[in-house]
């Protein structure tokens, strides 16, 4: 007696009976939005707070909108880009530069080791302050206090990375 295997379905048949619970699972996200937005309003107006506390969602939207309107928003958007990008590629140069170091350089590990984990002791939100006093409050002092935060994940990876390498691929 020969068996049959069973019959797939086409193509097309499966993805047509797949389309509508992909359409619900999308669907479900503008309601998801507009009831985060409803819900926001509502706790303005049944804890009755002022705009300057606690303004509604139409609010904060007319101000993007006058703000984008008026140029103020790539300005500031832009700062905020050159800031803490810069303060990345910092840290990304010092990173790699002293993770290769510290994988290649048991000794001088150890020597780091509890003055880097001194530093991320002490949170940044609590250096920032002092960052700002001793380097001024322009660019500066903020590229540091981006720097600062990204730094060390920067270079712990760096470190894992270097050292997960087979021997044979380094040789």
């Amino acid at each position: 007696m020969q068996q049959t295997l069973p019959m797939r379905r086409s193509e097309p048949a499966r993805r047509g009976r797949r389309r509508p619970q992909l359409e619900l699972r999308w669907a479900g996200l503008p309601v998801t939005i507009l009831g985060l937005l409803a819900l926001w309003q509502l706790v303005v107006v049944a804890g009755g707070y002022r705009p300057f506390i606690l303004p509604g969602p139409a609010l904060v939207a007319e101000r993007f909108l006058q703000a984008a309107g008026r140029g103020i928003l790539w300005q500031h958007t832009s700062a905020t880009l050159v800031e803490a990008l810069g303060g990345f590629g910092i840290a990304l140069v010092l990173g790699l530069s002293v993770g290769y170091l510290l994988a290649k350089l048991p000794w001088l590990e150890r020597a780091l080791a509890p003055v880097l984990a001194a530093s991320q002791a002490i949170p940044v939100v609590a250096v920032a302050p002092l960052v700002i006093l001793w380097f001024g409050p322009g660019l500066r002092s903020k590229l540091l206090i981006a720097a600062l935060i990204t730094f060390l994940p920067i270079l712990i990876s760096t470190v894992v990375a270097i050292r997960s390498i087979p021997r044979e691929l380094r040789e």
